[in-house]
């Protein structure tokens, strides 16, 4: 069996242009909620409940990603 030659060059591998837009508007998000929860670590006195918010944010997505 011949396979023929795989052509790999960078063209191959350009996001469309609309993928930028995406990105800033998901990095923007991501940014404004990690501002919220230095603030709530801040706000809270005790600080647990901010831990346990995080917590079960981190799990949730990377949960759903595996």
């Amino acid at each position: 069996m011949s396979h023929p030659a795989l052509q790999l060059n960078p063209a191959n591998y350009v996001a469309p242009a609309e993928a930028s837009r995406w990105q800033t508007t998901y990095l923007g998000i991501g940014v404004f909620f990690a501002l919220v929860c230095v603030a709530g670590f801040v706000v809270e006195p005790q600080r647990q409940q901010v831990m346990r918010g995080y917590l079960m944010g981190f799990m949730l997505w990377p949960g759903l990603s595996l």
